[in-house]
């Protein structure tokens, strides 16, 4: 799991834990919020005058003694021993990032957007920076902090061999978190939603706990006699939803014989799928398998949903995709989503 040490004040022990973080194999990346007090401020002060260390010793030393003895009332001695502690932590510059209480004054080291002052953006970046995250894997963990800012940098540097897998599970996981600019920003640098959209991905969108409430589940009692406590919503049950809050004779694309001819076969290629895989240790689909174990595991919570990587040809894709998104956004009432499906859409959906 990628870790941060964030040093917030902090008494004498502070100062060893982040000498032991710094120097471990593999070293953890270090965040000092100077101007907190104690530790953090001999820590910041050490870093960020080190070269004040080499050209002025006395002076750099007797003001981090009397720093230590500040923050601590120690003897001499003990005062020794702490200041050859802060001094060899302030060697570790590549693994270490200053942020500034003062937003007027911060400045971060090490950190590839130091012009982003929040101390959000320095954890993040100090991860991004700290670990050897490949870019998927960044891609993977700027998506768990919503971040589609730093996102489009990675995008916009290209050269990047993207695994068509990952950034359809990277689209999954901003639909169903309703993260409208990563959805932009993915569909910006091409992804084929004719390609992704499946009926198995459809169904998934639809039968995913996570965004805002709606009253899907009791609409479906009008249309479906005892759906039972594990229901899993199928598209033709969608079909008869749109068609019960259509009302006047109207007929869901879900309940046309074309679809439901598309659909048994689908259902039937998945069900030998299902057979021919049995036994086979089944593994994740995300495309994020990476040292940040925290981000493959929201991926993959069972308890929030899973991605299905089955995919029963032609027969399970959709003509207008769009279209499909701007129905499931406008049910689930993902409202921003559904604006951006129908921006994006070139079909009979009225502009």
């Amino acid at each position: 799991m990628p870790t941060v040490c964030l040093v917030l004040g902090g008494g004498k022990s502070t100062l060893q834990a982040v000498l032991s973080y710094v120097t471990s194999q593999p070293s953890v990346p270090v965040v000092v919020c100077d101007g907190s007090g104690r530790a953090a401020d001999i820590l910041a002060y050490a870093h960020q005058n080190q070269s004040r260390e080499r050209d002025h010793p006395d002076a750099f030393k007797r003001h981090v003694f009397r720093m230590i003895e500040e923050s601590f009332g120690v003897g001499e001695l003990e005062a020794h021993k702490i200041y050859k502690t802060a001094l060899l932590c302030s060697k570790w510059l590549n693994f270490s990032s200053i942020f500034s209480c003062d937003k007027d004054t911060n400045t971060t080291t090490s950190v590839e957007s130091s012009n982003r002052n929040d101390l959000d953006c320095v954890i993040l970046n100090t991860l991004l920076t700290g670990y050897k995250l490949s870019p998927v894997d960044k891609l993977g963990l700027l998506l768990t902090w919503n971040r589609d800012d730093m996102a489009r940098e990675i995008f916009e540097r290209g050269n990047h061999d993207w695994p068509e897998n990952s950034l359809y599970q990277a689209m999954m996981y901003a639909l169903v978190s309703d993260r409208v600019e990563f959805v932009q920003l993915l569909l910006n640098n091409g992804i084929a939603m004719d390609k992704f959209l499946t009926i198995s991905r459809l169904e998934e969108l639809y039968n995913t706990d996570r965004g805002p409430p709606n009253t899907l589940k009791f609409i479906l009692q009008d249309v479906v006699k005892d759906p039972g406590p594990n229901y899993k919503f199928k598209l033709p049950h969608i079909g008869l939803i749109i068609e019960k809050l259509m009302g006047s004779g109207f007929r869901a694309s879900y309940s046309r014989q074309d679809f439901r001819r598309r659909y048994k076969i689908y259902m039937c290629q998945k069900q030998q799928h299902r057979l021919s895989s049995a036994g086979v240790p089944k593994t994740s689909g995300n495309g994020f398998k990476t040292p940040a174990d925290h981000v493959s595991e929201d991926l993959n919570d069972s308890r929030r949903f899973t991605f299905s990587t089955y995919n029963a040809g032609k027969v399970s894709h959709f003509q207008c995709p769009f279209a499909e998104l701007f129905v499931w956004a406008v049910l689930t009432k993902r409202h921003n989503m559904a604006m951006c499906m129908w921006r994006q859409g070139d079909d009979q959906i009225a502009k």
